[in-house]
């Protein structure tokens, strides 16, 4: 989440310090270490770079530093050669080669208990694939072409039942896509040009879970989700798969969850939240992604609880609703018997005031 950023960023650079020495990768002469998030793993990667494009060993330790997690090298920004992908646990999870960026030869996968799953043989990219889930049921079958997807494609639920199919042109669904429930019954089709057209997604029960507009795979203008009991659950709209304009959100009774607004996929604006009786528990103002000044929170009874404040992301103070609560005491009594929804009381007036630099 965005106002986790600063956060986030401090917390791998601790992380990154404590790791232990066997942990980095040695570069060469002329070659600069960089440690980065890997996307996969979410944990920091060591590799190596000259002029700017990796270079050598790429490495992903366990948190211990005990287990390199993954291993591959890059040659002038592609991976090249072996490939080894452990789980948490340690225990192997995929093992294959690269060339030229691909990956070429065999490719074999193990579950979290050590099990094999399967294998299957691609040649730069291209060949039929299979993905399982944890239990050695199929999850995905269907063909690469130089790394991505084409011609038909099926996925399956994790007991077992088929969930969707459909073909795949250049990576992009292309035609006519049919959806099942979990107990074995059409939901519907979808008809796609190269990944446009309208989408349509449903829950494993059969009620609606998602509708709106597909450009190239990618969500755009509004969309409509509905909780599993074909209640709505949230309404938006998208530029480029991004959210961008003000963000709706409802409870499985029915009861608004939250209110925000977005610009090109962050988060700007104010934001309100409110629990499933109404009440309102968080108010807060995000500039390009990031909460900028006094945020109020409340207690799921409707009580004031505190008021935190931010500057661009940076936490600078926290107040108490009781602190706050002394100081608009001789306020009190003109705000009593506020009828449902509730006027501010006092204290939350006085903390909409507070300083915040």
């Amino acid at each position: 989440m965005a106002h986790h950023a600063a956060a986030t960023v401090i917390a791998l650079a601790l992380f990154v310090a404590s790791y232990p020495a066997m942990a980095t990768v040695v570069c060469p002469a002329g070659m600069e270490q960089r440690t980065e998030r890997d996307p996969k793993l979410g944990l920091p990667a060591w590799s190596c770079f000259h002029h700017g494009v990796r270079n050598g060993r790429y490495l992903v330790p366990s948190l211990d530093g005990k287990v390199i997690l993954l291993s591959v090298s890059y040659v002038n920004g592609l991976r090249t050669g072996n490939y080894t992908l452990r789980h948490r646990n340690g225990k192997m999870a995929a093992t294959g080669s690269y060339a030229y960026g691909m990956r070429d030869g065999v490719w074999t996968h193990w579950n979290r208990r050590g099990q094999r799953l399967g294998s299957y043989t691609l040649s730069l990219g291209s060949g039929d694939v299979v993905q399982w889930w944890d239990d050695g049921k199929k999850r995905s079958s269907g063909r690469l072409e130089a790394g991505v997807r084409l011609g038909p494609w099926v996925f399956w639920r994790s007991d077992g039942t088929l969930k969707e199919h459909g073909p795949y042109l250049e990576g992009l669904r292309h035609g006519v896509w049919h959806f099942a429930n979990r107990a074995g019954n059409a939901n519907g089709t979808v008809v796609l040009n190269r990944g446009s057209g309208l989408m349509v997604v449903w829950h494993d029960n059969g009620h609606r879970a998602a509708y709106g507009r597909l450009d190239g795979g990618r969500r755009t203008g509004l969309w409509t989700y509905w909780h599993d009991n074909d209640v709505r659950s949230m309404q938006v709209s998208y530029t480029d798969d991004r959210h961008h304009g003000v963000v709706m959100g409802w409870h499985r009774n029915a009861v608004k969850a939250y209110v925000a607004e977005y610009r090109h996929g962050r988060e700007d604006g104010i934001e309100r939240r409110w629990n499933e009786h109404e009440r309102q528990v968080v108010e807060r103002r995000w500039r390009a992604g990031k909460v900028d000044g006094v945020a109020l929170y409340w207690r799921e009874d409707g009580a004031f609880a505190e008021a935190l404040c931010f500057t661009k992301g940076r936490f600078r103070w926290r107040r108490s609703g009781e602190e706050i609560q002394r100081f608009a005491a001789p306020q009190r009594e003109h705000l009593a018997g506020a009828p449902a929804p509730k006027a501010p009381n006092a204290a939350e007036l006085l903390a909409r005031k507070l300083p915040c630099p």
